[in-house]
């Protein structure tokens, strides 16, 4: 399947979205603020945006089409407030039309230029290079969750939202180098005095810690940051790793 523009990716949500209005997957949450026309003020407080209602106008009228980020946060928007009508008189499950509606949205998003998909949060996040899901699926080894896991996750999160700019994903990285920093002691004893003068090395050089004229600041920094950030993350993963068995070595002995 080729990669889908825009306007070919609200043709297929449009489709999509009236498949889920017609089977109710939106009845339990929207249904009183579009019979009481209060919906626009509910969206408002969800998004902070206007005319977004009705969406099918989001693919039907040329004037007012959404743009990327409208879709985008429509589409989060929907996750929040939808569920499966379970029967007549079983009620609504809400993970359950949560998890059908991810799973048709991400197989449309997933060709759209660059990747992208919205996680079991609600949030739509861009697509690991392929090969470098494991580093996003494999939770980091438990050494400090205040410090370290809960950092390193914050980080992921803002390097991988649709929102994010390059200035958001050096931070990020920024972030990651920072762990490598709390964690630094604890690493001259898994790794050669080289290899941990190299991972601080390049995030001087390519002017994410600190910034000075001898820095490298006319590379691509779309590739070159998407590197860095995956080169950071898969060394956390080790790094994290062997600090975890040397902690467990040690405390045997």
């Amino acid at each position: 399947m080729a990669n889908l523009n825009l306007e070919s990716l609200l043709e297929l949500f449009g489709s999509a979205y009236r498949g889920f209005e017609r089977k109710g997957y939106f009845r339990e949450y929207l249904s009183d603020h579009i019979q009481h026309e209060s919906i626009d003020v509910y969206i408002y407080r969800h998004v902070h945006k206007l005319n977004l209602w009705p969406i099918d106008m989001a693919y039907e009228n040329q004037r007012k089409k959404y743009s990327e980020e409208d879709l985008f946060d429509i589409i989060e928007f929907l996750y929040d407030n939808v569920s499966k009508e379970l029967g007549r008189y079983g009620g609504y499950h809400r993970e359950l039309g949560r998890k059908e509606f991810r799973s048709e949205i991400n197989d449309l998003l997933r060709y759209y230029p660059d990747g992208y998909e919205i996680s079991e949060e609600g949030e739509i996040l861009r697509l690991p290079s392929t090969g470098l899901e494991y580093l996003l699926e494999t939770a980091v080894p438990e050494i400090d969750p205040e410090n370290v896991t809960t950092k390193i996750e914050a980080a992921i999160r803002k390097f991988r939202s649709f929102r994010s700019s390059l200035d958001d994903r050096r931070d990020a990285i920024h972030s990651l180098a920072a762990v490598f920093e709390f964690i630094r002691k604890k690493l001259k004893h898994v790794l050669s005095t080289k290899d941990e003068n190299d991972l601080f090395n390049i995030a001087n050089n390519f002017a994410i810690r600190h910034h000075n004229d001898e820095q490298k600041t006319n590379y691509d920094k779309k590739i070159w940051l998407d590197w860095m950030f995956y080169f950071y993350l898969a060394t956390m993963h080790a790094s994290l790793e062997l600090i975890k068995k040397k902690e467990e070595t040690d405390s045997v002995s």
